[in-house]
């Protein structure tokens, strides 16, 4: 009984589609012609310039970044970019310095690699910025911090926080994302 149902049901609707000639001029090359024109110029009508609100504007930063990952305003009013490959840039007075703050070697395949930035409450005085990044042999993720010296790190000065649990062979949602709490002495 449910073959014959079935059956019907296939010849019912070869009936249907042989029936409609809307459906029998979309097989022929003029019809896939004709389909694909009205989507491209549904695509069309909703690509436009975008609008941002009043005070707001789009401002292009920098160039040669590879897979940035994340930016943070020093307290300074520099601005810090978190490259994927472990390097962390600086881009102060309008320009991007050409020597990074610092290199991290890092594993940066998939969504892994430099990830994290947090500045000290106290950065003004003790220089202090907290960097989250996978370790380069990709056993786990690890949370440092390391000392400025102006727009370089001081070498030598990473002072281990956190090393993550061990990561597993898949290479994505590692997260990164640091901030201070409320009471500025929790991360």
């Amino acid at each position: 009984m449910k073959n014959q149902n079935l059956l019907y049901k296939v010849n019912q609707f070869k009936r249907t589609r042989s029936l409609n000639p809307l459906f029998k001029h979309f097989h022929t090359r003029s019809g896939i012609v004709l389909c694909l024109l009205i989507i491209l110029e549904f695509s069309f009508l909703k690509a436009g310039a975008q609008i941002y609100p009043s005070g707001f504007s789009q401002v292009q930063v920098a160039l040669g970044l590879t897979n940035p990952t994340i930016m943070q305003f020093a307290p300074d009013g520099r601005l810090f970019i978190a490259q994927q490959n472990g390097i962390l840039r600086v881009f102060k007075n309008g320009s991007m310095l050409t020597k990074p703050f610092i290199t991290v070697p890092v594993n940066f395949s998939g969504e892994r690699g430099l990830l994290g930035i947090a500045f000290d409450p106290a950065f003004a005085s003790n220089k202090f910025i907290y960097l989250y990044y996978t370790l380069s042999s990709g056993a786990n993720n690890r949370i440092s911090r390391f000392t400025a010296s102006g727009d370089t790190v001081i070498p030598g000065s990473e002072v281990l926080v956190l090393n993550l649990d061990p990561l597993s062979t898949a290479t994505n949602h590692n997260g990164g994302t640091m901030q201070f709490g409320p009471m500025e002495s929790y991360m």
